[in-house]
């Protein structure tokens, strides 16, 4: 299972993860409502991760051009559980997210390594 939230390892893989975001549809997208779809140069893409290009041969030669990239990192607030309910608890909760996110950028946040990027501690939370 993918956790709420998680660093990309470096640039590449932060292009890797933009490329392979899907969303799911809402009244904002055309068609059908709750259907999945990729589109890693759309809207989702771009608000959930970045504006710069997510494909792979765009956003890789940038990462090469830039002295210092940004961390990426993958959020995401609409995990649900077998019943399908929201696993994370909403608005009054993100402030711990953004704030490991932020601590991260700032070199100060502590985070595990794991298979699929660096993940929160369970004392990053608090």
């Amino acid at each position: 299972m993918v956790p709420l939230v998680f660093e990309a390892f470096d640039w590449d893989h932060g292009v890797f993860l933009g490329s392979a975001m899907g969303t799911e549809t809402t009244a904002a997208i055309t068609g059908k409502v709750g259907v999945v779809r990729r589109d890693p140069d759309g809207h989702a893409a771009r608000s959930a991760a970045t504006t710069w290009p997510t494909t792979s041969s765009t956003g890789s030669a940038m990462g090469r051009r830039l002295e210092n990239p940004p961390k990426i990192f993958r959020v995401n607030w609409f995990r649900r559980d077998a019943d399908g309910k929201f696993l994370w608890p909403g608005y009054s909760e993100n402030v711990r997210v953004l704030k490991w996110i932020v601590e991260r950028i700032q070199g100060r946040g502590q985070a595990a390594e794991t298979a699929i990027g660096n993940v929160p501690t369970p004392t990053g939370w608090i």
